[in-house]
């Protein structure tokens, strides 16, 4: 093979190289790390926010954050282009988002009247399912994007 050949063989080489690096670049080119990146602030400022909310609310003092905190933990996604982890954060929202209509519920129950705590007690194996869907989608993105369970 002559030097003129290697170097054109090489040059080829070197190109084809590049492109996964440059589709990548055309595709939003967003790492798994960086995607986690942008929503790993708001997912721990969100769980902050939750768990100082429903202590108010469950004391009688707070309002529902519930939508609030659903709308917060979309708008943390918003900027992720990375397929795989939009996909999986994508279902920790839906999971979260599925838990509204309870708490919408428990934000109208009389602690008094038999009805409404019958009510509860009925929708409890649902918000068991649920809740369990929820904390299976969280631990998902704790683990593709190596968050600590803190």
């Amino acid at each position: 093979m002559t030097t003129q050949r290697i170097a054109r063989v090489s040059a080829a080489l070197a190109v084809i190289a590049l492109i996964p690096a440059g589709l990548a670049a055309c595709s939003g080119g967003q790492s798994v790390e960086e995607a986690c990146g942008t929503i790993e602030g708001e997912l721990t400022s969100a769980g902050e926010e939750l768990q100082s909310a429903l202590t108010d609310m469950m004391s009688g003092e707070g309002e529902n954050p519930m939508p609030q905190m659903s709308e917060a933990l979309a708008a943390a996604g918003d900027d992720v282009t990375n397929e795989e982890v939009k996909e999986v954060y994508g279902t920790f929202v839906t999971s979260f988002d599925e838990l509204l209509p309870f708490f919408e519920e428990f934000e109208n129950v009389d602690m008094e009247d038999p009805e409404s705590l019958q009510k509860l007690q009925e929708m409890s194996a649902d918000v068991q399912t649920k809740a369990t869907d929820l904390e299976k989608a969280g631990a998902d993105v704790q683990e593709l994007c190596g968050f600590s369970a803190s």
